[in-house]
């Protein structure tokens, strides 16, 4: 499968249908399982059933999370320009046609990433297939198959696509409203670089030794997974702490 992060690149062209939050969301959740270590077989999460099971369930918790208890904390913590050209606030959905285009955000980025996947993965049944099969080279020992450089040169496309589209639309986007409380530029730096080099240290502990959960891969890939969780343990962390102390300055 490529790269999940690479898949909210898919659903940018839909943005004018549905919420891009909601897309985005929609685009990775299938995915959730393989980075937080929950046992979800990938053909039920990828599958009809999962879609109405677990992805559009899962993505409205999570798009919940993210716009009742992330967003603000997010963009206190992000550079001003970026923050500026953000809307002020993102209300919860009061009509049943908000709620039917969140839902619709979340369904159409599922869909984008199983066609994705099932494009780059062999399925027997489709003729283009058994071209993928037979290794191309091997490196050190390793074999590199075709649907390898499929995966992750369409991974790598798409997130050189993401970010000319982001630079575009920093440049097409004035700044506007600044969020209502943003931290010191010398708080942002510290609490990214101390949360940072945490996060790596114990993705790389997490991620050496035979008994480590994510055995059987390389150390790299063995290290994002790791790290992957520990990222949104730090920002839930964070978040709450953020949401404590600006209601305590409020008072």
């Amino acid at each position: 499968m490529p790269f999940t992060l690479a898949h909210p690149a898919a659903v940018v062209p839909l943005r004018r249908l549905a919420p891009l939050s909601a897309l985005v969301i929609g685009s990775m959740v299938a995915d959730a399982g393989h980075f937080l270590s929950i046992d979800l077989p990938r053909g039920f999460t990828h599958g009809r059933r999962g879609l109405l099971m677990y992805s559009v369930p899962a993505g409205w918790l999570v798009w919940l999370i993210f716009q009742r208890l992330l967003r603000e904390p997010l963009l206190a913590l992000a550079p001003a320009g970026f923050a500026a050209r953000l809307p002020a606030e993102a209300p919860l959905p009061r009509t049943f046609v908000e709620v039917g285009r969140i839902t619709l955000g979340l369904v159409l980025g599922w869909l984008t990433h199983v066609v994705w996947d099932r494009m780059t993965t062999i399925n027997f049944s489709l003729p283009y297939t058994a071209s993928l099969i037979a290794p191309l080279t091997v490196i050190r020992g390793v074999p590199i198959y075709p649907q390898d450089l499929l995966r992750h040169g369409s991974a790598m496309i798409a997130l050189a696509l993401l970010a000319l589209w982001l630079l575009r639309w920093w440049q097409r986007t004035p700044p506007a409203v600044r969020p209502t409380l943003i931290l010191p530029i010398t708080m942002r730096i510290s609490l990214i670089a101390v949360s940072s080099l945490a996060i790596a240290a114990f993705a790389l502990a997490a991620a050496s030794g035979h008994d480590s959960p994510f055995a059987g891969r390389t150390v790299l890939t063995r290290a994002v997974r790791a790290a992957l969780p520990a990222i949104g343990v730090t920002v839930l962390g964070y978040a709450v702490i953020w949401q404590l102390w600006r209601r305590k300055s409020a008072r």
